[in-house]
């Protein structure tokens, strides 16, 4: 047995309360075994890291991010040199102290590869859930890198085909998006209906599904089907004006339903350079304090919020945005990096709280994230799994 025991830490477990002053946690072959007030543990054959009044967290939860992301904008890398960019971002992504992230859609098996690297320790980065390839309409967002589905019978076969090719989840676009031209994101792609369909059969196959929601409609239809996580939450409508349906949201609380809406996308600096946006961002950005003023409400509401960059942006930027922007407090914006986070990937049981029994997922900061949430970027150590993974904000191996 494999026991570590970190000493004397200011402790926030994930879960919202208050932090935990002079706490030691033991960790016995990669999970969590106790967490208790300094002395009460015993160290016996354990390996002891004094934290000495250090701040640490959970290990943090990107929920949307796209692993071949961050080359140059409108080049399309060859394969071999995606991977190799894949191969960076998951690495970069641990150094952020991201020991979880969620592969939004990429190409072909390349999540499913860097996943399978990551668990077989070939390369050293986050773990990954992976969506595989979206699945969207003929003309629709992300068709070209898709697996195009056109009616219902042809999302049943889609999900089905996705789950051959090893994914973890299940990624569908409810509307167009800005990235696709001519995609539309204020019309709906798919009949609540038809994503029924496709989320009976990823339930049946034990797979959660997430969708691409910009338009109005198309949320509404995604939460009539019962989806398990939205994405980018746009609130378009077909005027280019936002459409805020409170029965949706009520629905969105009733069903359990997590948003994720991917902050650091909407408020990158490209999405200030008007000459560069298509027509349908610019119709969205032209409503983005509506919108995030939409956000704050529904999370005051009840609303589940979780983090997704889009973007390569380390972490800390969505909490930064979470913060400044929804107007969240510091322990908000990191039990919904955290624990919300784990809820939306179905891993609570798992990941997300720093609590006995569950993986021990550990971050170690050098100041307060309470005082300001920036100090999330102030990386010391990462455990995951209870393996010192980035020591001094370099990661190891």
């Amino acid at each position: 047995m494999t026991r570590t025991l970190l000493c004397k830490a200011r402790l926030i477990d994930g879960t919202g309360r208050a932090p935990l002053v002079d706490h030691d946690i033991l960790i016995e072959d990669g999970k969590i075994a106790r967490v208790a007030p300094c002395g009460d543990v015993s160290a016996d054959g354990a390996s002891v890291v004094e934290l000495e009044g250090a701040t640490v967290i959970p290990g943090l939860v990107n929920m949307h991010v796209h692993l071949r992301g961050g080359g140059t904008r409108g080049v399309e890398e060859p394969d071999d040199i995606a991977l190799l960019r894949a191969s960076r971002n998951v690495r970069a992504s641990l150094s952020w102290g991201v020991t979880t992230l969620r592969d939004a859609g990429s190409t072909e098996r390349l999540s499913q590869t860097i996943r399978d690297a990551v668990a077989a320790g070939l390369i050293a980065g986050s773990r990954v859930v992976s969506a595989g390839r979206i699945i969207t309409t003929s003309a629709g967002h992300g068709w070209r890198r898709g697996v195009r589905a056109d009616d219902a019978a042809e999302l049943r076969k889609a999900v089905r085909f996705n789950v051959e090719e090893g994914v973890d989840t299940i990624k569908i676009a409810a509307t167009g998006g800005g990235g696709t031209p001519g995609s539309n994101v204020g019309a709906p792609q798919y009949t609540a209906e038809e994503l029924e369909v496709a989320v009976y059969e990823a339930h049946r196959l034990g797979k959660r599904v997430l969708v691409h929601c910009n338009g109005a409609a198309g949320t509404r239809n995604a939460v009539a089907a019962g989806v398990d996580t939205i994405e980018h939450i746009g609130w378009m409508g077909a005027d280019g004006r936002l459409e805020v349906d409170e029965a949706v949201i009520a629905g969105m609380i009733a069903k359990d339903i997590t948003v994720v809406p991917t902050m650091s996308v909407w408020y990158r600096q490209g999405y200030d350079d008007w000459a560069s946006l298509s027509a349908d961002q610019k119709k969205m950005r032209a409503v983005r304090h509506e919108r995030t003023a939409a956000w704050a409400a529904m999370h005051r509401a009840g609303v589940r919020f979780a983090t997704g960059t889009d973007t390569w942006d380390p972490i800390g930027r969505e909490l930064e945005l979470f913060v400044s922007e929804m107007k969240l407090t510091p322990m908000d914006a990191i039990v919904a990096a955290t624990r919300d986070s784990a809820i939306g990937l179905g891993l609570a049981d798992e990941i997300g709280t720093i609590a006995v029994g569950k993986a021990a997922d550990i971050v170690e900061l050098d100041a307060d994230p309470l005082a300001d949430i920036a100090n999330v970027r102030r990386v010391r150590r990462v455990w995951k799994a209870g393996v010192l993974a980035v020591d001094g904000g370099v990661v190891l191996n």
